[in-house]
């Protein structure tokens, strides 16, 4: 399977995951989390990625690292997601799952470029500008 379809296939499948278990947003927090680790240190992205450490070493290994940061579900989440993702594309991952978050909830990125800083009301007035292009 190429690498697009395989990234594709596990933030599908987080999505989907995440929804019927109402945890969305958990599991945006975490994946976020791990994606902005790993991207800052190699080292933990090869320690995520390696196969050369058991998965019952990298738990406890995660825990006593997060155990101070991150509540129990969000460390059981990371635990799962050891078990089921390639962490070589996190990232990718990550990204492609908030983009489905977005689409779900009938939100798009949009960038407007202006001479001068708009004031909160101009602001205001292009967004409701926007959603009434969008919506019609």
């Amino acid at each position: 399977m190429n690498q697009n379809k395989k990234i594709d296939k596990s933030a599908k499948a987080l999505f989907s995951v995440f929804k019927e278990n109402n945890v969305g947003q958990l599991g945006s927090e975490v994946l976020t989390i791990l994606s902005k680790i790993s991207s800052e240190s190699q080292k933990f992205k090869q320690f995520l990625s390696t196969k050369r450490i058991e998965l019952k070493m990298k738990k406890e290994i995660l825990s006593n690292i997060f155990s101070d940061v991150l509540n129990q579900n969000q460390l059981d989440l990371i635990f799962c997601l050891l078990d089921n993702i390639d962490f070589n594309h996190l990232e990718s991952i990550d990204r492609k799952y908030q983009k489905l978050i977005q689409d779900s909830n009938g939100m798009i990125d949009v960038t407007a470029i202006t001479a001068n800083q708009l004031t909160d009301s101009e602001l205001s007035d292009l967004k409701l500008n926007i959603k009434s292009k969008i919506n019609s």
